[in-house]
């Protein structure tokens, strides 16, 4: 089963790992996985955690009520004073819940370790988890609309939190059979930092994000867990008749999506049977490099130019991870295939990974003459007229890389939202460069 060989390489090979589950994995035996490793936790570490910090197992109310109700029945005759005094004296001793250690009096905000909060993570992370996840993630990464995001990465994103959820969680679980003390409380926050972990590596993987990014998110995105007992006390107040529907609906409507890809997926590996398809092998290579999978996608751009030798964007992104790497002589081998074959190739973009290439080398005056044939094309890419600022400050021209970097910026500030993921970094560099002069 395929989940059952993916669930151990989550620990030592986790995008490897999460590339397969978005390829291949199924909601249903992530759901089942985490009911399961839910169980275990209860058993194992919540259900001390809530004795000790939730609710007291005779606390100073319980003590209250009951003679409360002694007084009634004193004051109905049915009792007399002296056995009001052995019935409170028989009471157990009043127990007071304990402050948790960091968090004090907040964590009982913050954490949950009651019955129907643990074994209903599932319904918490597929209805608020993720959702909020995505939406926080939106804003940060410039990915389009937040329905535009749930319907592409949702399905994807589901089953990896499902998977990792559980993955986190279950080691911990064990070990907290045999915990004592606040040992039991540590292993609760471990499996929330590992799962928190392997959130960032999901993240990074479904969507492409920048480490700080996924970050953030990650370190935000929990508290829409926060509003999952509130959630359940306002829906229970309604027939559950109407929910159904809805829920069936938006599943059918943002699952759809995930299917959809992955069947594209799928037809994809299928056509690398064909040896003589270098397209098939340079698409599934686009498809690692935007997971992080860099060395597999190395290998697909390989197999494609070894297909045909004419294979521009293959030699282009080729050219892209040796610069990357740092392995310059490689990088201007490769983009000199594509400058021969196609100087104009990706709108002319292959002249300003030329002369990055060369700024990297320390080759500035051949730097310097593909990024002036490049801005003289593409005038107002950020990209462009910063690494031609740091050409110019290399070569001694404050000035002109003065107005290159203000340049650089202003266009950044200008692009259309959704050109701002790949852009807004350059205008943020060209700011910071600014403020050296």
């Amino acid at each position: 089963m395929l989940f059952l060989k993916l669930f151990p390489q989550l620990y030592l090979r986790p995008i490897s790992a999460l590339s397969r589950l978005m390829d291949e994995g199924e909601w249903m035996p992530a759901a089942i996985s985490v009911v399961v490793v839910s169980v275990l936790l209860q058993f194992g570490l919540a259900n001390r955690l809530y004795e000790r910090y939730e609710t007291a197992a005779f606390s100073q109310g319980d003590y209250q009520q009951a003679a409360r109700m002694y007084d009634e029945l004193l004051a109905e005759g049915e009792i007399t004073a002296e056995q009001k005094q052995q019935m409170l004296a028989s009471l157990p001793a009043v127990t007071q819940t304990e402050t948790m250690p960091l968090f004090g009096s907040f964590g009982r905000w913050l954490f949950s370790f009651s019955t129907s909060s643990v074994l209903t993570a599932v319904l918490a992370l597929a209805l608020l988890y993720v959702p909020g996840t995505l939406l926080v993630l939106a804003q940060l990464e410039y990915l389009g609309s937040f329905a535009v995001v749930m319907q592409r990465m949702y399905g994807s994103l589901l089953i990896c939190t499902l998977t990792v959820w559980s993955a986190a969680h279950l080691p911990f679980a064990v070990l907290g059979l045999a915990a004592q003390g606040n040992g039991a409380l540590w292993l609760w926050f471990g499996a929330k930092l590992v799962f928190g972990i392997l959130m960032i590596c999901a993240l990074r993987t479904i969507s492409g994000a920048r480490m700080q990014s996924a970050l953030i998110t990650v370190s935000i995105s929990w508290l829409a867990m926060l509003l999952y007992g509130p959630f359940v006390s306002i829906a229970m107040m309604f027939p559950l008749c109407w929910a159904l529907p809805i829920a069936l609906g938006s599943w059918a409507f943002y699952s759809g999506g995930y299917s959809q890809q992955k069947s594209f997926r799928r037809s994809l590996h299928a056509a690398t049977v064909n040896d003589h398809d270098g397209e098939a092998q340079y698409q599934l290579g686009l498809i690692y490099q935007q997971r992080r999978q860099f060395a597999e996608a190395q290998t697909r751009f390989e197999r494609a130019v070894e297909i045909d030798p004419r294979e521009t964007d293959a030699h282009f992104q080729l050219g892209r991870i040796a610069r990357e790497q740092g392995r310059y002589s490689d990088a201007i081998n490769h983009f000199g295939k594509v400058v021969a074959l196609d100087e104009k190739h990706s709108l002319h973009e292959i002249w300003r990974e030329v002369g990055a290439t060369y700024f990297g080398a320390g080759m500035f005056q051949e730097a310097r003459e593909a990024l002036d044939k490049f801005i003289n094309r593409r005038e107002y890419d950020p990209e462009g007229l910063y690494w031609l600022g740091e050409t110019m400050a290399k070569l001694g021209d404050a000035a002109q890389a003065r107005e290159l970097f203000a340049r650089s910026r202003d266009s950044a500030a200008s692009m259309p939202y959704h050109r701002r993921r790949e852009t807004g970094q350059w205008g943020k560099l060209s700011k910071r460069k600014l403020a050296t002069f």
